[in-house]
């Protein structure tokens, strides 16, 4: 067929070799070489010859063919090129999202890639791909079992349960960057239950431990056998094996027996008005060790009365418990309402509290009991309307004067050096005072060809008691400054007799 009129003849010829490369490519097997050839044969034509392709007998299905080739061919080439980049991505830095990526790149190869050359130059490449896409599968896994056991813990909560919960929290370092904030929580309670298995197995082998040297040692390990004994929980006995449940049973037999026979020497001296609290504590332990692992079933005369000696001990701590307790919720209520907010029940507290109780107290029972201590000076003096230095005040301001942050931090200042207590919160003062600041009035003086100024500064304070409605006297007074520094002068004066009003109210002068 000849030429169509206009058609350059470089086209036909580029043509003509373009559709000899194109049913060579097709002859091709492997369908990526196949698409790599097309491709290429389009690299024949030039814009002009895509005009004419109809003119050639299959011309426009050979180039519809070639050019779905080249575009599947640039997209395998995109993703050859992301494994390489990924690739060597990991082996600069094997962090989790860059091992995620090369996973994902590895996955988004195409058996279409598989099927060209370069598929084995790339072997390197593909291993490590499969080799992420494989620790993130494994690591899917471990997350995946987190989230199944912290599941199960939470529904049933039983001690396998919480084997299972501890045993999910051996995640890796890939996993950790991978968690969800959700997750990483999961993981946290997946810790915790690690650590009360792990808590578990070492009250299990100390109490291994003590009944081992019980058999070979002639050393008195009944104390070691006994403290070991009482620290096993419901979760070691469930958690223990054939073997360890037997040891338990006859440990429990024998730490029961060892703990009566010291509880009868303890008891025997025992004075409840005396002993300190570390004694009541230790008999309540015997006690437990006795009556919780059944070794006395039927006591003696001796053995019965040890026992109600004990359970006196542990209702005595029972009630410094609820003391104590009653303490710390009295102290949180005054911390957020105040002293007055609970009138009679601060002093009570206060009071209840004994020396036995002291002796007991945490540190953070003591910063309540000193807390309600203050608390209880407080509506004392309120009550008795006693104004002293040992009381808590409050000195806050009555007015915006440009010189009232001054005035207040000064008259603080020497009120703290007098002895008296000033406190930052008005609900922890029993008196609150406000400090007025006036204006001061400067007048010249002259003392013959001399002149000078002279500053008055006017200070009024009212007092009155924080949670009752009673009031202190009001407090006028004047500053006076001369010369130079006359202002400074005049100010200094009037904060100093501020404070020896309020020194004065409090000396009853």
């Amino acid at each position: 067929m000849a030429p169509p009129a206009g058609m350059p003849l470089e086209t036909e010829s580029r043509f003509r070799k373009f559709q000899v490369q194109v049913n060579a490519a097709t002859a091709e097997a492997r369908m990526g070489e196949s698409c790599a050839l097309m491709s290429g044969a389009l690299d024949l034509l030039q814009a002009i010859d895509y005009a004419y392709a109809e003119c050639f007998a299959g011309g426009n299905d050979l180039l519809t063919k070639a050019q779905n080739c080249s575009q599947r061919h640039a997209q395998s080439e995109t993703r050859f090129a992301n494994l390489s980049s990924t690739f060597s991505a990991v082996a600069a830095n094997r962090s989790a999202p860059q091992i995620t990526a090369l996973a994902r790149a590895r996955a988004d190869m195409t058996p279409y890639d598989e099927s060209r050359e370069v598929w084995k130059q790339k072997a390197e490449q593909v291993a490590a791909g499969d080799v992420a896409q494989a620790a993130i599968k494994a690591s899917d896994a471990r997350i995946s079992q987190l989230v199944q056991a912290a599941s199960a813990a939470t529904a049933n909560g039983g001690f396998a349960e919480t084997e299972a919960l501890a045993r999910a929290a051996g995640l890796d370092a890939l996993d950790l960057p991978r968690l969800s904030p959700d997750q990483a929580s999961l993981l946290e309670q997946a810790r915790a239950a690690r650590e009360r298995i792990n808590d578990s197995d070492r009250r299990l082998d100390r109490l291994a431990e003590a009944v081992e040297l019980r058999r070979t040692s002639s050393k008195d390990s009944r104390g070691e056998l006994i403290a070991a004994v009482s620290a096993l929980t419901a979760m070691d006995t469930a958690r223990a094996g054939p073997a360890q449940a037997t040891m338990i049973t006859s440990a429990k037999s024998e730490a029961a027996a060892f703990a009566m026979d010291d509880l009868l020497e303890e008891t025997r001296t025992f004075n409840p008005q005396t002993a300190p609290a570390s004694q009541f504590k230790r008999i309540t332990d015997l006690a437990d060790v006795v009556k919780g692992h059944g070794g006395i079933t039927q006591p003696t005369g001796p053995q019965a009365q040890a026992l109600a000696v004990a359970q006196d001990a542990v209702a005595a701590l029972t009630r410094s418990n609820r003391r104590l307790e009653s303490m710390s919720a009295t102290a949180a209520a005054v911390k957020s309402g105040g002293p007055a907010s609970l009138g009679n029940q601060v002093r009570k507290n206060y009071e209840d509290i004994t020396q036995f109780d002291i002796s007991r107290m945490t540190d953070r029972q003591r910063q309540d009991y000193d807390s309600l201590k203050a608390a209880r000076e407080v509506t004392l003096a309120t009550e008795a309307k006693t104004f002293s230095r040992s009381i808590p005040l409050f000195v806050g301001a009555d007015g915006n004067h440009p010189q009232m942050a001054k005035a207040l931090a000064a008259l603080k200042s020497v009120l703290t050096e007098i002895g008296f207590r000033i406190v930052e919160a008005e609900e922890q003062s029993a008196v609150r005072l406000k400090l007025n600041v006036g204006e001061a009035r400067t007048t010249k003086l002259s003392t013959g060809s001399a002149s000078f100024d002279s500053v008055r500064q006017p200070m009024t304070m009212t007092g009155d008691w924080t949670f009752a409605s009673d009031k202190l006297k009001p407090l006028s007074v004047q500053g006076v400054g001369n010369g130079q520094n006359a202002r400074d002068n005049a100010f200094n004066e009037a904060i100093k007799k501020l404070a020896e009003g309020v020194r004065n109210l409090a000396d009853g002068t």
